[in-house]
């Protein structure tokens, strides 16, 4: 999984590995040094292709770019470029076939924080996403640490907003979007299909409740 952001999502996603012990050989979370979208396509599909580090070549099961719309002029095309890598049904070093998956935030990543307080159903300009957020997380920052741990509780309805959201909206569109459920979705409902190319990945807002079974599963630990 490659992100825009050097640490708030990383930091994110590192701390949800953590808190809801899900394996670190499952989850490879890196931020490779570009932030335009395209550029966290191709650093993605390089990384799976020749590895770097602890992460081997071709070692995984999902390819994930994370990036926001912002103002970024290479949105639309890291968005095809994705779909086409997509199309190519890769194998890893199983020989088992890969999905390569772009999540996308329109405006921004802040738009996945504030629809766990408030049901944000319209467009909203990444300036002003950031400010609702602080309203609700006086000490939110870019980058900052303890994100999902004061998110946490009200995760299931960040699902349900954004599944309510990929009804109405799609990714190319100009109004709110965020990828982040499916992502989330998907890391934390080991039941959750992900189907095979050329199937869209879409999720299912129906096992939500497994989300929150897991959730306070760990709570209880």
């Amino acid at each position: 999984m490659v992100c825009e952001g050097k640490k708030t999502e990383p930091n994110y996603l590192k701390e949800m590995r953590e808190a809801m012990r899900i394996h670190a050989a499952n989850l490879h979370v890196v931020h490779e040094g570009v932030t335009e979208p395209r550029q966290i396509v191709d650093a993605a599909w390089e990384l799976f292709q020749n590895g770097n580090g602890s992460f081997r070549r071709k070692a995984a099961d999902v390819v994930v770019a994370v990036f926001d719309r912002d103002e970024h002029r290479t949105y639309h095309d890291a968005l095809d470029h994705a779909a086409s890598l997509d199309a190519k049904s890769p194998k890893n070093d199983d020989r088992q076939p890969v999905r390569f998956l772009a999540i996308p935030s329109n405006s921004c990543f802040e738009l996945w924080a504030l629809l766990h307080f408030k049901d944000q159903q319209t467009p909203i300009h990444r300036h002003d996403a950031f400010d609702q957020v602080r309203g609700y997380l006086s000490d939110y920052d870019k980058g900052m640490k303890g994100l999902f741990a004061q998110t946490r509780e009200h995760l299931p309805t960040a699902l349900q907003r954004a599944y309510r959201l990929a009804e109405r909206f799609d990714s190319r569109d100009d109004g709110p979007w965020t990828g982040m459920h499916l992502l989330v979705h998907l890391l934390l409902d080991e039941g959750l299909v992900l189907p095979k190319h050329p199937a869209p990945v879409v999720g299912d807002p129906s096992r939500i409740a497994e989300v929150v079974k897991r959730l306070e599963a760990t709570t209880r630990a």
